[in-house]
């Protein structure tokens, strides 16, 4: 079936500047989307955002998933998240701060992108992700012929461990 899901992230900022101090209540992430399952063996994630201050509305995320190898083998395809590093793939409810940090807001770039993301685990040991995306601005048709490749791996020796690692390759328009 058709599951809605959404998420809601209210903030109040408050600037001290030399002249003049400003306030104001703003929606950080207002999100609203889909989730389901197509028989036999796909499922689909729709997400938009909504919220103003971010330029919403727009498509955030939307794929479509085939599973039949899962847990092993994964393949999605449209646009999704970068699958590189820890707090970039750690969901905004999930996170300790309302926003990620600068880092990875400028390594990562675009941060969702259209394309294919294989990913998948054996056990509790070992978890990976591959993409090969357009590599263009987010939300745009593709403008150039650059491809990007990223991926990331996580190794769990013991069960209270984690060791993982990223990698990204694209080269910038000029």
């Amino acid at each position: 079936g058709v599951n809605v899901v959404g998420y809601l992230q209210s903030q109040f900022e408050y600037q001290i500047n030399e002249d003049d101090n400003t306030n104001s209540f703003t929606f950080n992430r207002a999100r609203m989307g889909l989730v389901g399952n197509i028989p036999y063996d796909f499922s689909y994630y729709i997400m938009y955002e909504f919220s103003a201050f971010k330029g919403g509305p727009y498509l955030l995320d939307g794929f479509i998933t085939y599973s039949r190898l899962a847990p092993f083998v994964n393949i999605s395809m449209g646009q999704f998240k970068s699958p590189f590093s820890l707090e970039l793939n750690t969901p905004c409810q999930g996170l300790h701060t309302i926003n990620r940090s600068m880092a990875v807001g400028n390594l990562i770039n675009p941060q969702r992108d259209l394309g294919v993301l294989v990913e998948g685990k054996y056990k509790d040991f070992a978890k990976y992700a591959v993409s090969f995306t357009n590599a263009s601005t987010f939300n745009e048709i593709d403008d150039n012929t650059n491809k990007a490749i990223s991926a990331r791996m996580v190794l769990s020796p013991l069960s209270f461990m984690n060791i993982g690692g990223s990698y990204q390759n694209y080269t910038v328009p000029a």
